[in-house]
């Protein structure tokens, strides 16, 4: 598990310390390897660009599977998951849990979200084009900002 919330508050829990509860709470904890929050993106991508599959709920940690080519499937509780998602025609991927944190409990909705990410994880695969369509956003970002600046 790759926390990426440090800190804690009410609204976004520490993500280290909400990762060894889960850990902690599961029938085979030995299985369970949570990474310390003093760890960066570079190894957090290296750590993914190894994974089988990334079941990602934090938006960088998508990212990061998209940037090691990794299979994934997004957890989607905002606009910019989505966004990035459709951008590069990757909402087969998505599984929106929008639903299941508004209003009352309902085991209904995450028995639902359950089997989708469940369904998922036998279909996702490497998306290369859509790592390269990433990458190619982002290099044309980069390059409006470069003329941006040179016009001075």
């Amino acid at each position: 598990m790759l926390p990426q919330t440090i800190g804690y508050s009410p609204q976004l829990p520490d993500g280290y310390k909400y990762f060894c509860q889960i850990k902690e709470a599961s029938n085979d904890s030995k299985r369970i390897w949570v990474l310390e929050e003093h760890y960066g993106s570079d190894i957090q991508q290296a750590i993914i660009s190894d994974a089988q599959f990334l079941i990602g709920a934090r938006y960088h940690s998508v990212i990061f599977a998209i940037n090691q080519n990794t299979p994934f499937i997004s957890l989607s509780y905002e606009h910019k998951m989505n966004g990035i998602l459709e951008m590069l025609g990757k909402q087969d991927a998505e599984v929106n849990i929008q639903d299941v944190f508004q209003g009352p409990e309902d085991q209904k909705k995450y028995e639902e979200v359950i089997n989708r990410i469940v369904e998922l994880t036998h279909s996702v695969k490497p998306d290369e084009n859509a790592r390269q369509k990433a990458h190619k956003i982002a290099d044309n970002c980069f390059d409006e900002l470069r003329k941006y600046f040179q016009k001075g």
